[in-house]
């Protein structure tokens, strides 16, 4: 006792175990080995002194890295008990210290050689000690050993001890692979190798073995039976492969060992059999498919519905149907003209028949197709498909079957011309004599097309003759000696127009329904036809069309968008010479929001023309205030502006009572307009629809009401007062 204090006097007493044997010769550093440590609270110790202590209690030489001279050790306890030689190698280890044992001598001393960390792989160089894996030292010492892969799983296990080895950022040793003999080589200290040797052994074990097994299959078709199967086991082992095509088989990765194919499933057509390798994990799952779909199925019975539209088109409906449970658009109708196609004065062709609905990807095994196919004569559905197909329909069906909103559209178009201001002045000039036999005479005149100048009097040869075109207006004329001189003749008009046009078109429609109002206006005018015997004239018309065409979609019942499309087309003129009458086109088209119930200005054009034509003789016609006399000239001005005013009302009524209030509104409207004094009632009678007990008068009562002599006045107040909205 007295000389381990001699040994640390400051800091350590180091007592032996009674139970322990004495200290030896040659002892081997054991990890179990122990002693009993007593160590004041807060006291420093050189790990030197530590080294020592236990160099001594082995009997062993201890060599130190000059680095780790100045560590020290503080216990924050006080302790006075057996601590082992591997605890202490731990704390020591804490601080950086790396403890080596080594026997140089056989039967001689063992040494301990303490490194600093960082100076360990200078210090301890190869060649280090070559053991087997199986037979690493139980001391402290760089090794390296050699293990051998049992199950040839040598790449795998190598990539996963090497993830553990270099999570060490301070570690010495290091790890190979020799792919062939599937050997690993580590090189580290003794305890951490056999760490990596657990590892390994639990890394190196058989992998399951594949077996081979031949179901035969009594109902199912075999090949579809493999082609599932494999899908499966395809969708268990993470792979994203598709099912295999012909009797190909295709190998499902499972875990094994390395090299092993996956299961694979082989279909004989030939004996109706499935022939499978797999791996005792897969085999009951297998056994379970086979088992599940290999039974006899009842061949599909047609399962027949027919659905009565009670508001949609069947068509239209069927078409949906089949986009929405296929994914495929049915043909549809061409654009214009007649629903059943073909335009005018062609035969119309027949609508296409949207092709059968076929549902096979979300029927079961053995039930029959879902197809839909839509009867136009009756407005009706016929459905073939198994109950549950056949309840998603009918919600789908329940959502669209519903009555559709209506859309009362009022349309105004104002088309307002200013006074339109024409005029026209015309001067003719002629020097005409008659001449004499023998005799020369100049003769000029100026024509602008109001006078006929004749040199060809059969009855006077020698005559010459001027008549003036009458025509609308003015028309003076200055004559001398006889009528048939005219040295000057004038032509003046002025025409003065004003127009104002309004055209109000309104009608009931469906929401999404475009209603067209068109409105012809005809001329006709004369043309005509010169043959080599004679002339013919002829009565042709001219047509000018004003269209409007207006499609509402009800966004709520709040407002609604419209799709406008107006051409309007007016004459301008009359028909002069067998040519049609001039005429103009205007064309607006446009879509917007508009609220429900009131007027809106949906679109205008304001147009402004002036115009003025000179005829003129030259130079005369540019003489100062004579120069009038040699010219023709008119002047034109002329304002045009169109507005168009939209009020579309929107009708939801699911009995139709605002459809039925304004169609006995209107109906007491023209009656009054058309002064009748007689009631005139319906062609079908309500009394026939109503049944036994209803007569003519409660007929009348329940359009008109009662206590009015007029029976049209209750009715018109009502609706009448909101017009100007």
């Amino acid at each position: 006792m007295k000389a381990a204090r001699a040994l640390l006097p400051t800091a350590l007493t180091v007592l032996c175990l009674c139970a322990a044997p004495p200290a030896r010769a040659q002892e081997k550093p054991r990890d179990d080995a122990s002693m009993v440590m007593e160590v004041a609270t807060g006291q420093d110790i050189a790990a030197t002194e530590v080294l020592a202590a236990w160099a001594k209690h082995f009997d062993a030489l201890v060599v130190t890295d000059p680095q780790i001279q100045p560590i020290q050790i503080r216990f924050l306890t006080n302790t006075n008990a057996p601590m082992t030689w591997g605890t202490m190698k731990a704390i020591l280890d804490f601080h950086d210290i790396v403890v080596v044992e080594d026997q140089p001598t056989p039967n001689g001393p063992w040494v301990i050689r303490a490194h600093h960390r960082r100076n360990l792989a200078q210090k301890e160089g190869p060649p280090w000690r070559y053991v087997k894996g199986e037979n690493l030292p139980d001391h402290e010492e760089l090794v390296t050993a050699v293990f051998q892969i049992k199950n040839g799983a040598g790449q795998q296990i190598f990539a996963t001890v090497r993830g553990l080895l270099t999570r060490d950022t301070n570690r010495v040793g290091n790890i190979l692979y020799v792919q062939g003999p599937e050997v690993l080589i580590i090189v580290d200290l003794a305890s951490k190798v056999r760490y990596y040797r657990r590892v390994i052994e639990a890394l190196d074990v058989a992998g399951p073995r594949k077996e081979m097994k031949i179901y035969p299959v009594n109902f199912a078709p075999v090949q579809d039976l493999a082609t599932i199967l494999t899908s499966v086991l395809q969708t268990l082992g993470g792979t994203s492969a598709g099912a295999p095509s012909g009797a190909q088989p295709v190998p499902v990765p499972r875990p094994g060992g390395a090299g092993q194919a996956g299961t694979q499933v082989i279909a004989d057509q030939r004996t109706n059999q499935l022939i499978v390798a797999a791996f005792p994990i897969d085999i009951p799952l297998i056994e379970d498919v086979i088992n599940a779909l290999d039974v006899r199925v009842d061949a599909p019975s047609g399962k027949f519905h027919v659905y009565r539209c009670k508001n949609a088109d069947a068509a239209d409906l069927a078409a949906k149907l089949q986009e929405l449970f296929t994914g495929q658009a049915a043909p549809r109708p061409p654009s214009g003209g007649a629903p059943g196609g073909g335009g005018p004065g062609q035969p119309a062709a027949p609508r296409p028949r949207p092709t059968a609905t076929t549902l096979s990807e979300a029927s079961g095994v053995g039930e029959v197709d879902t197809r839909i196919v839509a009867d136009e004569q009756t407005n009706s559905i016929l459905i073939q498909a198994e109950d549950r197909a056949y309840r998603e329909i009918l919600q789908v069906l329940a959502e669209l079957d519903k009555k559709r909103r209506r859309v009362m559209i009022e349309a105004e178009v104002w088309e307002i011309s200013t006074p339109q201001d024409n005029m026209q002045i015309t001067f003719e000039l002629a020097g005409l004599t008659n001449a004499h036999e023998d005799s020369t005479r100049p003769a000029a005149a100026t024509n602008f097309g109001i006078s006929t100048i004749d040199v060809d009097d059969p009855n006077n040869p020698s005559r010459l003759t001027r008549l003036p075109n009458l025509s609308s207006g003015l028309t003076a004329v200055l004559t001398r000696d006889s009528f048939d001189k005219l040295p000057i003749i004038m032509s003046a008009i002025a025409n003065y127009q004003e127009s104002k046009l309004v055209t109000r078109p309104f009608a009931l429609t469906n929401d999404n329904t475009p209603a067209t109002f068109t409105i012809n206006d005809r001329v006709p005018f004369l043309t005509t036809t010169v043959n080599n015997v004679a002339s013919q004239q002829n009565v042709q018309f001219a047509d000018a069309n004003t269209t409007l065409t207006i499609e509402p979609q009800v966004n709520s019942n709040e407002n609604l968008t419209l799709k406008l499309n107006l051409q309007l087309e007016a004459f301008s003129g009359s028909p002069v010479g067998g040519l049609p009458p001039p005429s103009n086109s205007r064309s607006y088209e446009g879509e917007v929001t508009v609220p429900n119930g009131h007027y809106v200005v949906f679109g205008g054009l304001e147009s402004e023309n002036e115009g003025y034509t000179e005829s003129k003789i030259p130079f005369l016609g540019d003489l100062p205030i004579v120069g009038h006399l040699f010219k023709d000239w008119s002047r034109s001005k002329t304002k045009t502006k169109i507005y168009i005013f939209v009020r579309p009302t929107i009708f939801a009524d699911e009995d139709f009572g605002s459809e039925k209030r304004f169609g006995q509104h209107m109906r007491g409207r023209a009656h009054i307009l058309a002064e009748r004094d007689e009631w005139l009632p319906p062609v079908v009678p309500s009394r026939l629809l109503k049944g036994a007990g209803y007569t003519l008068q409660d007929e009348a009562f329940d359009i008109f009401g009662t206590g009015s002599g007029n029976p049209f006045l209750g009715e018109l107040s009502p609706l009448g007062a909101g017009e100007g909205r």
